[in-house]
C-alpha cells in the first residue's frame, strides 16, 4: 500500500527505478477485511482484544509465549520513541549509526551520542560500549534489530550481552523491531528479555505493508513505565488505535498473515542472494554487498569507485535512478542503501543500469 502523498513530498524527481523509499512492492490483500469495517460505524476497540491478537502473533510467529508483558497502543514507531524517552526523562541519549532517519526528528530535543552499529560485531565490543556509555553518562538506548540500514541481526547472546550493560547502569534499552517480522534467518525478539527496563516497540506497517494506515504499539515487561508511557500518551489525545489499525492487526495477525509473510521472506532471501551473486559476478573490487538476514534492504559499499556521495548520487539522479546514501544515516563512510523487496525484473534492470554507470565511471 503505497503512500503517493508522502512519496510526492519526499520526491522531486521521477525515477524510472526507485529502490529508495523502504516499502514493498508486494501487497497483501487486504481489501476483504476492509469491507468489514463499515459494519462497525465509529468502532469500539477493545484494548484487551488488542492485545491478545498481538500475543496471538509472537506465538504463531515466534513461538513465544508473552501473557505476562503489557502493550500499550501508539500512533507510530517514532512517536512511541519519543513518548518513552518522555516519560521517563531520560536525556542522554546513545543512538547507534547508520541510523533509520526518522530518529532524526525525534532525536534532535536530546543529547544525543552517536555510536558505531557496526562496533556491535567486534570482539571486545561490550568492553568498548560500557567505557563509552560511562564517559558520556548514557540513560538510553536505542537501537533497531534487524538494522535499519544495514539488514543486520543482532542475536540473542548479543543482546542479552548489552541488557546486562543497561542493568548495571539502571539504562532504558528501547528496541526498535518494526522489522523483526521480515527475517531470513533466526531471530531472537527482545520481548524474550525480563528486564524492567527494556521496552519493545513493532508495527503491522512494514511487516504487511500498510505503514500508510497509521498504528504501532510497545512491549514492555514493566507495568510501572507503561503506565507512565500512557500518561505521556493521553495528553496527547492519542490513547486508542484507529480503527483501520484496530481491526487489520486483528485480522492479519493470523496463520493466513503468517503463511504470507513466509513467503515474502522466501522471495526476499532469493532477491538477497541474486542481488549478491550479480554484485559479486559484474562488479567484483568496485562495490560490495554483504549478505544479512534481516528486512528487504541492502547495504552496498561502494568506496572502490574512488568517487564522493555528491557526484554519486548526481549521476545515478541523472539516470533516474533512486538509493539512499549513507549520509542520510549520520553515516560518512561510502554506503548505500537499495530496497530489494521487488520483482526480481527490477534488480535485473537496476543492475543493467548500474554497470553502464560504473564502466563510465571506470
Amino acid at each position: 500500500m503505497r503512500n503517493d502523498f508522502y512519496l510526492k513530498d519526499v520526491i522531486r524527481t521521477k525515477y524510472k527505478l526507485d529502490f529508495g523509499i523502504a516499502e514493498m512492492d508486494f501487497e497483501f490483500p487486504i481489501r476483504k477485511y476492509l469491507e468489514n469495517i463499515n459494519k462497525l460505524g465509529y468502532g469500539n476497540p477493545d484494548s484487551q482484544q488488542y492485545s491478545e491478537s498481538i500475543k496471538r502473533w509472537f506465538y504463531i510467529q515466534y513461538g513465544q509465549i508473552i501473557d505476562d508483558r503489557y502493550f500499550v497502543y501508539t500512533h507510530s514507531i517514532k512517536y512511541a520513541i519519543k513518548k518513552i524517552i518522555d516519560s521517563c526523562n531520560k536525556v542522554n541519549i546513545l543512538n547507534f549509526i547508520p541510523c533509520y532517519n526518522g530518529y532524526n526528528d525525534i532525536l534532535n530535543l536530546y543529547r544525543v551520542f552517536d555510536y558505531n552499529y557496526l562496533n556491535l560485531f567486534e570482539e571486545c565490543f561490550k568492553e568498548h560500549l560500557e567505557t563509552f556509555i560511562i564517559k558520556n553518562k548514557i540513560n538510553c538506548i536505542i537501537i533497531s534489530n534487524p538494522h535499519n540500514p544495514t539488514g543486520k541481526i543482532i542475536g540473542k547472546e548479543k543482546l542479552e550481552e548489552i541488557v546486562d550493560i543497561c542493568s548495571k547502569h539502571n539504562i532504558y534499552l528501547v528496541v526498535d523491531e518494526a522489522y523483526g517480522d521480515i527475517v531470513q534467518n533466526e531471530f531472537f525478539s527482545a520481548v524474550n528479555i525480563e528486564y524492567d527496563n527494556c521496552i519493545v516497540v513493532k508495527t503491522i506497517g512494514k511487516t504487511f505493508n500498510i505503514s500508510g494506515v497509521g498504528g504501532a504499539y510497545l512491549i514492555a515487561y514493566n507495568k510501572k513505565i507503561c503506565d507512565e508511557i500512557v500518561h505521556e500518551i493521553k495528553s496527547d489525545g492519542l490513547m486508542s488505535p484507529n480503527i483501520f489499525s484496530y481491526y487489520l492487526t486483528e485480522c492479519l495477525y493470523s496463520m493466513e498473515g503468517k503463511f504470507w509473510l513466509d513467503d515474502i521472506n522466501d522471495i526476499i532471501l532469493k532477491n538477497k542472494q541474486y542481488f549478491k551473486q550479480e554484485l559479486d559476478s559484474k562488479f567484483r573490487n568496485k562495490l560490495n554487498y554483504e549478505l544479512t538476514y534481516g528486512s528487504y534492504l541492502a547495504w552496498v559499499n561502494y568506496d572502490a569507485l574512488g568517487i564522493s556521495e555528491e557526484l554519486f548520487e548526481k549521476i545515478l539522479k541523472e539516470n533516474k535512478i533512486k538509493v539512499v546514501f549513507s549520509s542520510k544515516y549520520k553515516l560518512f563512510e561510502k554506503y548505500f542503501r537499495v530496497n530489494l523487496a521487488c520483482k526480481i525484473e527490477k534488480i535485473d534492470k537496476f543492475i543493467f543500469e548500474l554497470e553502464k554507470i560504473i564502466n563510465n565511471i571506470s
